[in-house]
């Protein structure tokens, strides 16, 4: 496709938009943004405020000598305001805005300083009707794609928190669950991990078992959540309320024949 320049004007054309140029020969920015068709965040003034952009100028003032008024120029006046910039400013705003529009515009360009652009055909008004046709399903395209990059990212977000929460919450059940089968845990304990039951009672398997009958019966009773821990050695551990072991060694201390059988002094 040959590269073409507004015949009445002498002109470069990117994409039907005739950019304008000054006495300086510096470029019409805002002609080029109307030319790629991208939305207001595609703007010079969006550009401009880039680190890229700050540093090519930079780069440019030291290579040409030239100040940034020299380079970049507003006029907001006149048959033709906008934002002037240097050829190789152009360029690069125009690669800002996508690649595939840097080289169209790098181009033209070219062809425009070296006399190579072919006159524009006049648009008859179907190929303007087209082109508007064109245009409005592109901003569709980008509209859509916008909001379901939007949509898309409010999803993942959701998922990953919806993730973290589950994966805290395991990881803490997880964590509970060993403390309870350390017997370190403040509100539970296994019945190995009473602290007080070698003082009361002598230690066999079958007293541990009869301890721990008393536990559930008394859990019950205060209707008490009982907890069941993995173990090893015995595929599951159960772990009760502090209250449910409190309340146990009360009714020790009352009743003396409370699990006699078992405890020290009395044991058989």
């Amino acid at each position: 496709m040959n590269n073409v320049t507004d015949i009445r004007t002498g002109l470069p054309v990117v994409a039907g938009v005739e950019i304008a140029v000054d006495e300086q020969g510096r470029f019409n920015l805002n002609a080029i943004h109307a030319a790629s068709g991208a939305g207001k965040s595609k703007a010079p003034n969006e550009w401009l405020r880039t680190q890229q952009a700050n540093e090519i100028v930079a780069e440019l003032e030291s290579q040409t000598g030239n100040s940034r008024f020299d380079l970049i120029k507003t006029m907001r006046g006149g048959a033709t305001p906008g934002t002037f910039a240097h050829e190789l400013l152009a360029v690069e705003y125009a690669g800002w805005i996508s690649p595939q529009f840097r080289l169209m515009v790098n181009r033209v360009f070219f062809d425009y300083r070296t006399g190579n652009l072919a006159p524009a055909k006049e648009l008859s008004k179907t190929d303007l009707a087209l082109m508007v046709i064109e245009s409005e399903k592109e901003k569709e395209r980008i509209t859509f794609e916008r909001d379901e990059a939007r949509r898309t990212k409010a999803l993942i977000g959701s998922n990953r928190e919806a993730t973290a929460m589950a994966r805290a919450s395991a990881e803490t059940r997880r964590a509970n669950q060993l403390q309870r089968k350390l017997g370190h845990e403040e509100n539970w304990k296994q019945v190995k991990a009473i602290p007080w039951l070698a003082e009361e009672f002598v230690i066999s398997r079958t007293m541990y078992q009869q301890v721990g009958k008393k536990l559930k019966a008394i859990s019950d009773e205060m209707g008490l959540e009982i907890d069941e821990i993995p173990s090893a050695e015995y595929t599951v551990v159960k772990s009760y309320r502090i209250e449910a072991i409190n309340e146990l060694w009360r009714r020790l201390q009352e009743d003396g024949e409370l699990l006699a059988k078992y405890r020290k002094g009395r044991a058989a």
